[in-house]
């Protein structure tokens, strides 16, 4: 896996820990109001995150054999 999506997977992890915590906060009693906002944003920076860590498919090389017995493509014209 890429430097820059472990990268971007720690940052969703330590927002998620973030979030977890929060929520610690507002059983102890914390304003359930800021609770709720700092809950808001969390899942809002998550999403943004996840976002770009979305894996693309990397092409593989054609082999030479499999398309050297076609005519070429205007055959399929």
């Amino acid at each position: 896996m890429a430097q820059r999506k472990l990268v971007s997977l720690g940052q969703a992890l330590g927002r998620l820990i973030t979030m977890n915590m929060t929520v610690e906060m507002g059983a102890k009693g914390y304003a359930s109001d800021m609770i709720q906002q700092t809950i808001h944003v969390m899942e809002s920076e998550i999403k943004q995150i996840l976002t770009g860590y979305h894996q693309q498919a990397v092409p593989l090389p054609v082999e030479e054999t499999s398309y050297a017995s076609t005519k070429g493509w205007r055959s399929f014209l």
